[in-house]
């Protein structure tokens, strides 16, 4: 570095040193200068706007300056922010940080805000506070719903009805299937991922679905009770709700009382049917 050149750099760093959102005046070198631009955040957190792109996303470099100073993180909110956090956590205890990393009134009206976002919130909070555009957003919703199934809830009415989205939101939440468009709650494969998660989302699922025996069977040997979803016609199936019972005998208490009676009366022909009927109230 030649003499000129050096006194350059002194007087730049002076100046970062005395307002670090000088950095936003200097030239482009010295905004991709390690030194220079951690003079400046020393000084205000906020100067690392400023900082070149190639040091915004240098994983070590932002790791040094939060190090010092982890609000650096919350003025990034970017991918290697992200990293960053993540680095941090395994040393430190995130829940005394919490607070100073993440401002609840942000508007959260982009990708690396819910990203960033996501670190403290769980997806449900998040989406009901996102931007219409961003609850239209598939990697934002997919996200989400990864977080808290429910998050569904708060997606548009086209992501509502993207199967992606809903088989991961009622993988997560089976009764999430409640927040999805009738024409979904209408395909098997769905349901019975909602059911696997959640045998009382039948109660979501479209009429001719609650009157699909093997998926109302898989439901009511997970949750005896909700049979009381299922179609009035399984519910007075004779022999279904036999086939139930066997499996699971508490089935017997949420069944019509004529159908009762016609079961117990089939079921006393089985060599083990007081041992079927043992847990029934």
């Amino acid at each position: 570095m030649n003499f000129i050149t050096e006194n350059i750099k002194k007087c730049v760093l002076k100046n970062v040193s005395l307002n670090g959102l000088n950095l936003a005046q200097v030239k482009p070198k010295f905004k991709n200068n390690t030194e220079v631009v951690t003079i400046a955040v020393k000084q205000n957190v906020e100067a690392i706007n400023f900082a070149s792109e190639t040091l915004k996303n240098d994983e070590n470099f932002i790791y040094s300056l939060a190090s010092i100073n982890l609000s650096v993180l919350k003025v990034l909110q970017n991918n290697v922010a992200i990293k960053v956090l993540d680095r941090i956590k395994k040393e430190k205890n995130i829940k005394i940080i919490t607070d100073k990393l993440y401002n609840t009134k942000i508007i959260l009206d982009s990708l690396d805000k819910i990203k960033w976002a996501l670190n403290f919130e769980n997806g449900l909070e998040i989406l009901s506070k996102a931007t219409e555009e961003m609850r239209d957003n598939k990697n934002v919703v997919m996200m989400c719903v990864k977080s808290v199934g429910q998050a569904l809830y708060y997606a548009s009415d086209r992501l509502k009805n993207d199967s992606d989205i809903v088989l991961e939101a009622v993988k997560n939440d089976g009764l999430s299937l409640s927040s999805t468009s009738k024409e979904l709650r209408d395909r098997e494969e769905i349901v019975k991922q909602a059911l696997q998660n959640n045998a009382y989302a039948l109660r979501f699922a479209s009429d001719r679905l609650k009157n699909d025996r093997d998926l109302v069977f898989y439901a009511c040997v997970k949750e005896p009770f909700t049979i009381i979803n299922a179609s009035s016609q399984l519910r007075n199936d004779i022999d279904f709700i036999c086939e139930i019972a066997r499996k699971n005998s508490l089935v017997l208490n949420k069944i019509p009382r004529d159908t009762y009676r016609l079961v117990i009366a089939k079921l006393q022909k089985d060599e083990n049917w007081e041992e079927i009927i043992s847990k029934v109230k």
